[in-house]
């Protein structure tokens, strides 16, 4: 009897016959013997395989002979073929120096396992196995659970700990939160609780700064986007409050770091704080929500040191603007000498004007300058020729004085104007000569007599190119015809207004794909929806008085809706009636049958929400 703790040959006991079950043996246990200790295996064996595949590894020369027995093609999963003969797993070991088998130390055997392991049963591969380039995409991929498992992860593999302690992709964005107290990053190092304070209460942990720094410091070279968000409303961090609060952290990222966000964080950054942020040679995005304090142009002059940098906002917090608090007392003509601008976005209610001299920023593509109660646009805003998108949400500017809006004409590549909450009554008089234009935003302006107007909204209809209109809240008792000749729309919303009904004349856009009138007052499902050859998306949600009244099933009839993929009929308030129950399931069922009819996979079958 072969003992695991020799190695040596006893004398030969009775075998029971080996079971198999689906490929796996497992040899009938063994007497136990004095002074030997006896062991159980269990592997998966191939066809042709023998049994001294089981015992590979307890005894020199194991791995070879499982090689010899082991046919070309087989595999670990194959059914188990006819077992060898018995004396085939007594034959001796080749006969070593001295006539006596040499013992093999153990370190020797459970190589000697491992080789025949790998050989007999293919590779197999484990967590060990993979790169660390490999295991930083699975990081990039998680999506929202990647915070979670940058903290579960590290505590039960090793593996993944040394990875995610390395430079890498996966760092290349950092977020720390002073009101989650760093969760979201992996180490706990980064806040400390004071002495009796629940470990599993975040609200009671203090964020230092020196963790931070030193957790940053070796994974710094991977850093590329950093996210400061809401120090101010933390009073228990270590962050000082001098100014120079992030002075060494940007120390530390300065050679990498191409993207910054802090957004009310004014108690650690000040306006003083833009010299630290010239540091940061390689910034190209810079995003600044300021909470409380002002900032004078001055302050902004070592901006012009980024010579990298694309886009910057500078906005005021709403709460702090409405209270009289302005983060800028106008323009920042400072900013002019950024010449390599792409985006500029000021926000403020200190801002009246826009200086003349924005046209030396000929790179300009977004102007975004929402919340300034602007009165007038520059008259030289016509020569921005790389101005693709401008943003006047919540400005002053009187749509009625043509000269006010004659620059716009004289952009050719203005596609996206944005007027949302500008007390317009009227649209713009210069709206017929923006050809290029294909996205327009009109809502939260009160157009419900212009509606009833002949030709009040006429001028949406002389854009050839539009392909996004969003009139939302904007107290319109009916769709305008108008909007019905803008031939080339794929996106209409029209939610939170006076809606009773949806047009016929809807049906003449045959390339609308998405139609959002969510918060009207239908008071059925408008059935003018399966004329719409194109939609994909309907949301008729929060129409808290709309029912079937009659069946559904003409929305699919004749080929109704054939590229529908969600229509979402949810009510904010009360249910529907088990009489509209009924019709509801029908079209659910309806739409079903035909998805399956057209060969199409379940998981693309279109989705009606109704409860």
């Amino acid at each position: 009897m072969r003992t695991r703790r020799g190695g040596q040959r006893g004398s030969s006991e009775p075998r029971e016959p080996a079971v198999s079950r689906g490929g796996v043996r497992k040899p009938a246990a063994k007497k136990k013997a004095t002074g030997a200790v006896v062991t159980k295996r269990i592997q998966l064996r191939g066809r042709g395989s023998s049994r001294s595949e089981a015992a590979a590894g307890s005894n020199a020369g194991g791995s070879n002979r499982a090689e010899e027995h082991r046919l070309p093609g087989d595999s670990e999963l194959d059914p188990p073929g006819p077992r060898v003969q018995d004396d085939q797993q007594h034959q001796q070991p080749a006969p070593q120096q001295g006539g006596r088998a040499q013992l093999q130390p153990a370190s020797r055997k459970r190589k000697s396992a491992a080789a025949a392991g790998s050989s007999s049963s293919g590779s197999k591969e484990t967590i060990l196995s993979l790169t660390a380039e490999a295991l930083q995409e699975i990081f990039k991929h998680l999506g929202e659970q990647q915070s979670f498992c940058r903290e579960v992860l590290p505590l039960v593999c090793k593996r993944f700990r040394d990875v995610l302690q390395q430079p890498s992709s996966v760092w290349e964005s950092l977020h720390v939160d002073f009101i989650q107290k760093g969760l979201d990053v992996m180490l706990p190092a980064l806040r400390t609780g004071a002495q009796g304070d629940d470990p599993s209460d975040g609200s009671n942990r203090r964020l230092l700064h020196s963790a931070v720094e030193r957790w940053v410091q070796p994974r710094a070279a991977a850093i590329k986007r950093l996210v400061l968000s809401f120090s101010s409303r933390d009073s228990t961090h270590s962050f000082p409050k001098n100014g120079a609060g992030l002075r060494r952290l940007f120390r530390q990222l300065a050679p990498t770091l191409q993207e910054l966000s802090v957004a009310h964080c004014s108690d650690i950054f000040h306006a003083r704080s833009f010299a630290d942020v010239a540091m940061l040679k390689n910034l190209e995005t810079l995003a600044v929500t300021f909470q409380t304090g002002r900032v004078q142009p001055a302050d902004l002059a070592p901006l012009e040191q980024l010579r990298r940098l694309r886009a910057l906002s500078l906005v005021g917090s709403r709460q702090a603007e409405e209270g009289g608090v302005h983060c800028l007392a106008g323009f920042p003509e400072s900013l002019l000498k950024l010449k390599g601008l792409t985006l500029l976005a000021i926000s403020s209610q200190g801002v009246f004007s826009v200086p003349a001299g924005i046209t030396k920023l000929k790179a300009l593509a977004c102007l975004d300058l929402s919340g300034c109660p602007l009165n007038s646009l520059p008259t030289s805003l016509g020569r921005l020729q790389a101005l693709r998108h401008l943003r006047l949400n919540g400005t002053n500017i009187m749509v009625g004085l043509m000269h006010i809006w004659e620059p716009l004409a004289k952009l050719p590549a203005l596609e996206s104007v944005e007027m949302r909450d500008t007390k317009a009554v009227a649209l713009p008089p210069v709206l017929p000569g923006l050809s290029a234009l294909t996205s327009l935003d009109l809502s939260d302006n009160p157009f419900e007599a212009l509606a009833g107007l002949p030709d009040g909204l006429q001028a949406l209809s002389t854009l050839p190119n539009l392909q996004r209109l969003k009139l939302r809240c904007c107290q319109l008792p009916f769709v305008p015809v108008d909007i019905c000749l803008a031939s080339r729309l794929t996106h209409l919303d029209v939610s939170r207004n006076q809606l009773v009904e949806l047009p016929p004349a809807l049906s003449t856009l045959g390339t609308l794909r998405e139609l959002v009138a969510e918060g009207n007052c239908f008071p059925r499902i408008p059935q003018v929806l399966a004329e719409l050859p194109a939609l994909e998306v309907a949301d008729l949600s929060f129409n808290i008085y709309m029912e079937a009244a009659q069946s559904l099933a003409p929305l699919v009839q004749d080929d109704g809706l054939p590229k529908l993929r969600r229509m979402d009929l949810r009510k904010m308030l009360g249910v529907w009636k088990q009489s509209s129950i009924r019709w509801l399931r029908e079209l659910v069922e309806a739409l079903g049958t035909r998805h399956t009819s057209a060969g199409g996979s379940p998981g693309s079958a279109p989705v009606v929400q109704w409860d």
